[in-house]
């Protein structure tokens, strides 16, 4: 989907793409970017340290997810605490995390409008540079909401309501 939605963004627009990790499709995808004439602009690094996967995140301008089958990754998290705006699919746990102050969300409908969906969000951020700052701000708050002090509060304030309520019906 990635690969797809780059190869029909606008040619003026002065993107790469880096991905992190392996998996059974890294050939097909670096075929296939070869096959779009896009292959100079993707690096497919494979599995490196964690120390640098954040350094390359840490250059990136945007995260662009296209999972149709994680829940939500952890590494959306550790992308929105670098303060990357996100462009994902609306689905899954991504529906959840991302919104509106921290990323653009593409509906999964067709395959042909899920990559014109994509390929405007990135030119959109490409375009305005504003937007990608408000949402790069908006990430890093986002971030906070994910922290393990909050998740901790979280989980207290649940369990709290949840024997309080117990203690109601006594």
């Amino acid at each position: 989907l990635g690969l797809d939605a780059l190869n029909i963004c606008r040619s003026d627009i002065n993107w790469e793409l880096h991905v992190l990790g392996d998996g059974t499709r890294k050939r097909a995808w670096m075929h296939l970017a070869e096959r779009l004439g896009i292959s100079k602009r993707c690096f497919f690094h494979g599995w490196i340290p964690r120390d640098q996967a954040l350094k390359v995140m840490s250059r990136a301008h945007v995260m662009l997810i296209t999972s149709l089958r994680d829940l939500t990754s952890t590494v959306t998290i550790e992308a929105l605490a670098l303060g990357l705006p996100i462009v994902c699919l609306d689905h899954c746990g991504y529906a959840d995390t991302i919104n509106e102050c921290c990323g653009i969300k593409v509906p999964v409908t067709k395959y042909n409008q899920v990559i014109q969906g994509l390929a405007k969000a990135l030119e959109s951020l490409a375009d305005d540079e504003m937007l990608r700052q408000k949402l790069a701000q908006g990430a890093l708050s986002r971030a906070q909401m994910f922290s393990w002090e909050n998740k901790i509060d979280m989980l207290c304030h649940i369990y709290s309501k949840r024997l309080n309520k117990g203690q109601d019906t006594k």
